[in-house]
């Protein structure tokens, strides 16, 4: 195992030209502000281990001093072993020592990467392994050197597989390929040797016959003129020209005669249609003539219509007239009526005021009486309240009284006896307290004069133990003079001198030593007695503080009581004295209430005084009513006593019967009248009615005709879109179905001559088909007898169909292993997520939150690439913890993680942990848990710990956990200075 024992850093970033840092074999921790150099001194490290810095990339220019042209870092290990670089602008690190033996099972290319993954700790957060995305996680974990093999052979296996496939698919066409070369080799072959008969297909006839035949069915049947072109291919589409117009023909004459046929029908209805149209026309001139007639009639009785109307208006007139006198002579009877009915009913009303007004008189009198009586005793009532409130406040005041004698007591009790007696307790252990204070500083004083001897000492003890040291070493084994006194002795007594001189050195310095530790016992004894003297001090204070406190509450209390209750009053005897007459006074005002009360009528009811209250108001109501009304009937009075029509004056009963008797004549010549108009109207209605019919009637037949003629109009339409002539009748479709029957017979003899053609232009095809399948067979064997080329595409088949079996047993053995290689890498996975036990345990010491002491690693294989994913639960799902975690919490996960993989997997023979700034996000408390931990792997685990920190308290925080249990430590400050950032130890 080796240790780290000093680093020689010159021109590093902002280190001067020459820092020597001496590291503990425990933890060394280096104190420094921000920007002051804490991150370079890992960066240094790493670039001696790797010559690199993973995150600065290819350029490391960065990393030398500003103005400087070289810089230089040395790691020294207790082993002897060391690591050294040396830095120049414009060029590459140069590595110079033992890095492979550092490394040596380790590809030195994967370093960089492992060294970050299991021991450095950088304080930027962008490449932890907990922030990576599944992919770069993945990538970091193959640099383990757990399943590296199987990762890289499952690489290799994948693209593999994927050049055999595509071999396989390139020789699989092949194949198809010769058999297809093959199958169209023996098809020209059958087809040639099919039409062999070649001197059958010589004797054909000349393309000029055969043009000629085609023309002449062109020319019968109007087609376009075509030229004669001694080529097989035109005179075929020529020939297949002439054929399409001959069956469009041949349709459309089919289609004429089934249309000639089916117009059998249709030439019998018109015939039939011709003769009722005749027969209607005749029926309507009839229907017309009545129409006129019915006119006429219609016409005259509305004539005497009108008479009938005249004389009707004439005794309406009459009729009215009449009806309007006898209408004034009910009006002017009505008003009289009215006159003698508005006078006794207003004498009638103001007999109704009278009385109303006696009864409200009355019901005010009894309200009145009820509602004094109820207001005598509901002054009885707050009077009694008001002294029942006065005497509950003399009883308050009362009991503030006996409150008052009571604080009176207590502060007499406390002044008297307790109080004198606690001060002298309090004071008396004050006195102790100050004594053992007196004592401790004695004793430090001591001990601080004994440190400085000890120091004093050990440093002349360092300086003596050197220099005989080094005399022993260099001192020849046969001198026998003392370099010191100069004495001579033989040479083996003087190196014995020299060996008792070197052990009786350090009496002085341990019983120095032990003065100090028995000091420091002292010490802490005498703080003990401190403590509980103090305790006792703080128990006295507190009784007394709480006399003091009683004492001022009873008199605040009292001076309460004589400001809110007895104001003005100086004294206890005279607030009793005020209170007594005060209670009498009132017991006085009670009695003499009560008897008055008892000497007055009963209290009424409420609901007795409401009901009296309603009587008398609906009283009021009535006669308000009344009196309103008697307004009315007085002003409708006047009216009528102020009318001065004449006319009414005038009217007498003699009149009224004469206008009567006028009313009953007029109203029997209106009756007449008007039966003599219904009479007339019901003779037009009659003729109307069947003028009507008429009417109907003649609309019918002219539809009727207009409908015929339509219908005739459309059948010769048909009859001359079959491009016949004159009426439609039998004897012209006859001889028009008999012309196409003519047509169709010399159709069938063109369909027989195109078809002669079409049979002597197959033959000739045939002929140069069988030239053409010759003249392949001769290109495509080439030199080659027939048969030997029909073997030799067998073979060629043959060849490909065998290498295609091999390729497909070589790819059938390759998907095996990669099967098998599957199951590795999935054995793999599971090795490296053996770490999450571990991994947990650390979360659960740091991480205050239980959520992340069950974050997990998840490692697995997908196509050729590693993955990983770091997830924690949240809502029953596995969320990423990037998503859920703070800047603090996520340096707890990355750093748990680094300390999981440098105990899990130990590549390399340094037990080194490298951390900048581990607890930059955590107060002292959350820090502790850290320090906890990285105690217990150096202790435990025999880690060697370096930690950079910009907190001064958690520096030393550490060392004094360090120094407690007794674990090596140093601790290092950086300091800027004109030449640079030097390394200072405390």
């Amino acid at each position: 195992m080796e240790q780290l024992k000093n680093i020689k850093i010159r021109n590093i970033r902002r280190f001067a030209d020459d820092v020597n840092i001496d590291i503990s074999e425990g933890a060394t921790v280096f104190y420094a502000p921000n920007g002051t150099g804490k991150t370079s001194i890992f960066e240094a490290i790493e670039l001696a281990l790797t010559g690199a810095v993973k995150r600065l990339g290819k350029d490391l220019s960065p990393l030398i001093r500003d103005n400087c042209d070289e810089a230089y870092v040395r790691l020294d290990f207790h082993s002897g072993k060391y690591c050294e670089v040396t830095l120049s602008k414009d060029s590459a690190p140069v590595l110079t020592g033992n890095q492979t033996q550092l490394f040596p099972s380790t590809p030195f290319e994967n370093v960089p990467y492992l060294l970050r993954l299991t021991h450095l700790l950088s304080q930027r957060a962008e490449g932890w392994f907990v922030q990576s995305q599944s992919t770069s996680a993945g990538e970091q974990l193959d640099y383990l050197s757990i399943g590296r093999e199987a990762t890289q052979a499952n690489k290799v296996v994948i693209s593999a597989k994927r050049a055999s496939t595509l071999l396989r698919d390139s020789i699989a066409r092949d194949v198809e390929d010769a058999k297809e070369d093959l199958s169209k080799w023996l098809s020209l072959l059958s087809k040639r040797d099919s039409l062999v008969n070649v001197d059958k297909l010589r004797r054909l006839r000349s393309s000029s016959d055969l043009f000629n035949q085609i023309s002449s069915v062109n020319n019968q049947l109007n087609g376009a003129a075509f030229s004669f072109v001694d080529d097989l291919l035109l005179l075929k589409s020529q020939k297949n020209e002439v054929l399409a117009l001959l069956n469009r023909v041949v349709e459309n004459n089919k289609s004429l005669t089934i249309s000639l046929s089916a117009l059998r029908p249709t030439v019998d209805e018109y015939l039939r249609l011709t003769k009722s149209l005749l027969t209607i026309k005749r029926e309507t001139l009839s229907l017309v003539e009545a129409k006129d007639r019915l006119d006429s009639t219609i016409n005259r009785l509305k004539i005497r219509q009108s008479s009938a109307s005249e004389l009707l208006g004439l005794a309406e007139q009459a009729y009215n007239h009449a009806l309007n006198r006898w209408e004034h002579c009910q009006y002017v009877f009505s008003l009289r009526a009215e006159l003698d009915n508005t006078t006794w009913e207003v004498e009638d009303v103001k007999r109704s005021i009278d009385e109303a007004n006696e009864k409200v008189k009355l019901a005010f009198i009894e309200y009145k009486k009820l509602s004094d009586l109820y207001s005598l005793h509901e002054s009885f009532f707050k009077m009694s309240v008001a002294l029942a409130e006065k005497k509950n406040s003399l009883s308050h005041q009362k009991s503030s009284l006996e409150k008052w004698k009571e604080y009176d007591k207590t502060i007499a009790t406390l002044k008297g006896d307790i109080r004198p007696s606690l001060v002298a307790d309090h004071n008396a252990k004050l006195d102790i307290v100050r004594e053992f204070i007196k004592k401790k500083e004695k004793q430090q004083s001591l001990l601080e004069e004994a440190q400085r001897v000890f120091n004093s000492l050990n440093s002349a003890v360092d300086s003596i133990r050197s220099a005989v040291g080094i005399i022993v070493t260099n001192l020849p084994s046969d001198k026998g003079q003392c370099p010191v006194c100069e004495q001579v002795y033989e040479p083996t007594e003087l190196r014995r001198r020299m060996d008792n001189a070197l052990t009786s050195i350090n009496p002085e310095l341990q019983k120095s030593a032990s003065k100090i530790d028995k000091l420091k016992s002292q010490i802490n004894n005498i703080s003990k007695d401190i403590n509980d003297s103090n305790n006792e001090y703080i128990k006295a204070s507190t009784l007394l503080k709480n006399v003091e406190d009683n004492i001022v509450l009873s008199v605040h209390n009292i001076e309460y009581i004589i400001a809110n209750v007895f104001p003005g009053v100086s004294s206890l005897e005279l607030a009793e004295k005020q209170l007594q007459d005060a209670i009498n006074d009132n017991e006085n005002a009670i009695a003499t209430l009560e008897r008055e009360r008892v000497d007055t009528l009963p209290e009424p009811s409420v609901e007795q005084i409401a009901k009296l209250e309603s009587r008398w108001e609906a009283l009021e109501t009535q006669k308000a009513s009344h009196v309103n009304r008697l307004h009315s009937l007085t002003e409708q009075l006047t009216k009528l006593v102020n009318a001065n029509d004449v006319e009414i004056i005038e009217v007498s009963l003699e009149y009224y019967e004469e206008i009567s008797g006028k009313l009953e004549a007029s109203a029997l010549d209106v009756e007449k009248a008007k039966l003599n108009i219904a009479y007339i109207k019901k003779e037009i209605k009659e003729e109307q009615d069947v003028l009507y019919e008429a009417a109907s009637n003649i609309v019918f037949s002219e539809k009727t005709i207009l409908n015929i003629t339509t219908t005739l109009s459309e059948y010769k339409a048909i009859w001359f879109s079959l491009q016949l002539k004159g009426e439609p009748n039998h004897n012209g479709l006859n001889q028009a179905i008999a012309d196409c029957d003519t047509r169709a017979a010399k159709f069938q003899e063109y369909f027989d001559t195109l078809n002669y053609v079409d049979g002597e232009i197959a033959r000739w095809g045939a002929y140069e088909e069988y030239l053409s399948i010759v003249s392949s067979i001769k290109t495509i064997k080439g030199d080659f007898i027939e048969a030997e080329y029909t073997v030799r595409l067998n073979n060629i088949k043959d060849e490909l169909v065998d290498k295609l079996g091999l390729i497909n047993e070589k790819i059938a053995t390759l998907n095996s292993f990669a099967n098998r290689l599957s199951h590795e890498l999935d054995r793999v996975n599971e090795l490296i997520k053996s770490i999450n036990p571990i991994w947990n345990s650390l979360l659960k010491r740091i991480v205050v939150d239980p959520r992340f002491s069950d974050t997990s690693l998840d490692s697995y294989s997908h196509y050729k690439k590693q993955y990983a994913d770091v997830n924690v639960n949240l809502h029953g799902k596995n969320t990423r913890v990037t998503h859920v975690a703070s800047e603090a919490q996520i340096t707890d996960l990355q750093l748990t993680f680094l300390l999981a993989l440098a105990q899990h997997y130990k590549w390399m023979p340094w037990p080194a942990l490298l951390l900048d700034d581990p607890t930059q996000h955590h107060d002292l408390v959350h820090a502790s848990g850290v320090f906890d931990l990285l105690r217990d792997y150096i202790a435990e685990k025999k880690f060697q710990v370096m930690l950079a920190t910009h907190d001064s308290a958690q520096a030393r925080y550490f060392m004094r956990k360090l120094e407690n249990d007794g674990i090596p430590g140093r601790l290092c400050t950086l300091h800027a200075t004109a030449d640079g950032v030097k390394a200072v130890f405390v």
